[in-house]
């Protein structure tokens, strides 16, 4: 009798043995998959990431560019002036001129006809000399308000390049950013938008998903064109028997 009892009691630990050893092997390949896709993950966030300083660098040079720009235009804007200077000293010159001529005819006792009739040629050249040097001054004051309000609209862009890129150096979007759904696929963790690189969307930041101004879920954006973004549901956040759909509204997560 107390060999039989023996017997089922070895059984039933060989039994419980092979079960706990098919456990264990259960769970280390679920930590193997794992490690792979995060493995698989953190290439896809390198990759990102230098996307990303490239775009730096290429907003950099714009920047750049600007400056080199508006560094010109500075330099027209003084030889503009220069020549405003000079054209306004001529027609004072031209004036004065015109004076002595009027002075010269009054004071003059004994003229002659041809001496009267060149003094009038003078004085009727000296007139249209003005009027022209009037015109010029009209046309240059205009080149200079033009060339001012050009500076102006390439000092404005230059400031919203360096916003960019400071905010693309941190990761941040701006804050009045907003976007929307366009494709959800929750069964493999990622979702489209509608905003890209024209709209403020910056790869590698994080992201709200609100519908009717409850929040769902969090998201990573991880690849970003002119026109469009994808981002990844960032596991956990998704709120228990919600699901992305399109339309979700997408905002800087603060």
């Amino acid at each position: 009798m107390t060999w039989k009892i023996l017997t089922i009691i070895t059984g039933t630990l060989l039994i419980g043995s092979a079960v706990f050893s098919y456990q264990n092997r259960l769970d280390l390949e679920k930590q193997r998959n794992k490690l792979t896709t995060s493995t698989a993950t953190l290439d896809t966030r390198q990759t990102d990431l230098s996307k990303t300083k490239s775009q730096n660098q290429t907003t950099t040079a714009q920047i750049n560019s600007r400056q080199s720009e508006i560094e010109n235009l500075t330099v027209e804007i003084v030889s503009t002036e220069h020549k405003l200077v000079a054209t306004q000293a001529e027609s004072e010159t031209v004036q004065s001129q015109v004076e002595l001529a009027k002075t010269q005819l009054k004071n003059a006792q004994q003229i002659d006809l041809e001496s009267l009739q060149k003094q009038k040629s003078q004085i009727a050249h000296a007139r249209t000399t003005i009027e022209e040097a009037e015109i010029e001054l009209t046309k240059t004051q205009r080149q200079v308000v033009a060339v001012s309000h050009h500076t102006d609209l390439l000092s404005e862009r230059l400031s919203q390049l360096e916003t960019l890129r400071h905010d693309q150096e941190n990761l941040k979007l701006p804050y009045q950013f907003r976007a929307t759904v366009t494709a959800a696929y929750s069964k493999w963790g990622f979702l489209v938008l509608d905003q890209g690189n024209d709209g403020g969307s910056i790869a590698m930041s994080t992201v709200a998903i609100s519908r009717e101004g409850k929040p769902i879920a969090s998201a990573i954006i991880t690849h970003v064109t002119p026109d469009h973004s994808v981002a990844d549901i960032i596991p956990g956040t998704l709120a228990h028997g919600q699901s992305i759909q399109i339309g979700d509204l997408i905002s800087p997560l603060r």
